[in-house]
């Protein structure tokens, strides 16, 4: 009987932690994603200067972000967004339209 409340109890622990791990996951892509659209629209409007300083709020927003996603994410993956988020601040700020279009739209 032990052993089956021990089992018990280490699946409510695996299921409480695989559901954190979704809800953070989930609620970083959510608002990196909006905040990337934003920079997007922005720059095709013409609006360069918003769009670099959303593409830099983006940045921030990862690098505080990145610590946590950590844990759950694949640490290479996070690596490879780091690099794409770094460019298209870049791209934005040095209005490399075709650059910066093909980073966002990936």
């Amino acid at each position: 009987m032990k052993r089956l409340i021990a089992a018990v109890v280490l699946i409510i622990i695996i299921f409480a932690i695989n559901t954190l791990s979704f809800a953070v996951t989930e609620h970083y892509y959510d608002t990196l994603t909006t905040i990337l659209e934003d920079c997007r629209r922005d720059y095709e409007n013409g609006d360069k200067k918003s769009a670099a300083e959303k593409a830099a709020d983006l940045e921030e927003l990862f690098e505080k972000s990145e610590k946590k996603l950590a844990v759950f994410v694949n640490r290479g993956s996070i690596d490879d967004i780091g690099a794409s988020v770094t460019q298209i601040r870049s791209f934005a700020e040095s209005q490399a339209d075709s650059l910066f279009l093909s980073e966002v739209s990936l």
